[in-house]
């Protein structure tokens, strides 16, 4: 017959051992909900910072910036970003022979400042169905899990219509 002090010790490493099963079964479900939340709030913070990063970025004024049109330097007064965007977007739809490298240069410059560690790539194209289009870009390729912001702005130059920017971020 079997020690009453060996039965209890055997019932109680049992009980132990289902009390121990619930629980780290508890946590196990519970940190699986958790990782879901923070990836999508982790998503959701990353769109909402591309949003205001490419606000920000469009709205800043290029200070001393210039441009190259046939072969002559053009200062162009203190503007914000977004509206010199459209200006090279304009000028590319003359068939202007411009190089905007100095105020693109500026630009990079201050989407570096804002991008806070991430990486950034910017898109700006104006679309027209008689005239055709324009396109530019900046920054780097694209990342594979990049988050993108748009808008759109009026169209310099005298053209009719409207400018679409692309910003996309991603972590490096």
């Amino acid at each position: 017959m079997m020690d009453r002090r060996g039965q209890g010790a055997l019932f109680d490493a049992t009980a132990f051992l289902v009390i121990m099963l619930v629980a780290s079964s508890s946590l196990y479900a519970y940190s699986g909900m958790l990782a879901r939340e923070t990836s999508s709030s982790n998503a959701a913070d990353e769109m909402a910072y591309a949003q205001a990063m490419l606000g920000a970025l469009t709205r800043t004024t290029v200070t001393n910036a210039s441009y190259i049109l046939g072969g002559a330097s053009v200062r162009v007064a203190d503007a914000p970003a977004g509206e010199l965007l459209t200006e090279e977007l304009a000028m590319m739809m003359a068939g202007a022979s411009a190089n905007f490298s100095g105020c693109n240069d500026k630009i990079s410059e201050i989407a570096d400042a804002l991008a806070d560690g991430r990486a950034w790539s910017l898109e700006c194209a104006y679309d027209n169905a008689t005239l055709g289009g324009a396109r530019l870009r900046m920054g780097s390729e694209p990342g594979a899990q990049r988050f993108s912001a748009s808008a759109e702005t009026q169209m310099a130059g005298g053209f009719a219509g409207r400018a679409h920017i692309v910003l996309h971020v991603w972590r490096l």
